[in-house]
């Protein structure tokens, strides 16, 4: 304010300061979103808490943003570890399954889980729907292909009208 040649124009630019310092500090209201109780989680969770072969697991679609969070809310209810999360840091392994997985898994993608000690796959089918019909073609191919037959490399073993879940072969 000092530099400006004349007393107006300090007063004036002090004033505007001022002003955005005031709306930048102004309280703002926080958006509070009601959580659901245990009881209304979707029941998948409570199957997966009753599962002892449930080592570890992803939920797909994984994202690479604050949506994770959901995923890491309902997990309070199985405890179990889940490939899913979001913060400030992101890791490797976070990245390299969002990278590699978009939808569903296919081969080289299970061949991924598995070196991470992933043992079961949550698929959110709802959230599929959101998309085109491409994700559906990715479902129907990785059921065809990878969870049928002996050659199989995973098994469904939960099935509702939302989520569909499979066990990764060892």
């Amino acid at each position: 304010l000092g530099r400006l040649r004349s007393a107006g124009a300090s007063r004036i630019a002090g004033a505007a300061l001022a002003f955005v310092l005031i709306i930048e500090l102004a309280p703002k209201p926080v958006r509070w979103v009601p959580l659901l109780r245990e009881e209304e989680f979707p029941p998948v969770y409570a199957w997966i808490a009753r599962q002892p072969d449930v080592r570890a697991l992803v939920e797909l679609p994984l994202r690479r943003n604050w949506r994770e969070n959901v995923a890491m809310y309902y997990s309070t209810l199985h405890w179990r570890p889940i490939a899913n999360g979001y913060s400030g840091y992101e890791p490797a392994s976070h990245r390299e399954i969002a990278e590699s997985i978009r939808y569903v898994p296919d081969h080289a993608g299970l061949e991924l889980l598995r070196s991470l000690g992933i043992t079961h796959v949550l698929i959110h089918t709802d959230e599929l729907g959101r998309r085109r019909s491409v994700p559906f073609q990715a479902l129907d191919d990785f059921e065809r292909t990878l969870t049928s037959g002996p050659d199989r490399e995973a098994d469904p073993v939960y099935r509702d009208d939302t989520t569909r879940v499979y066990r990764i072969r060892p």
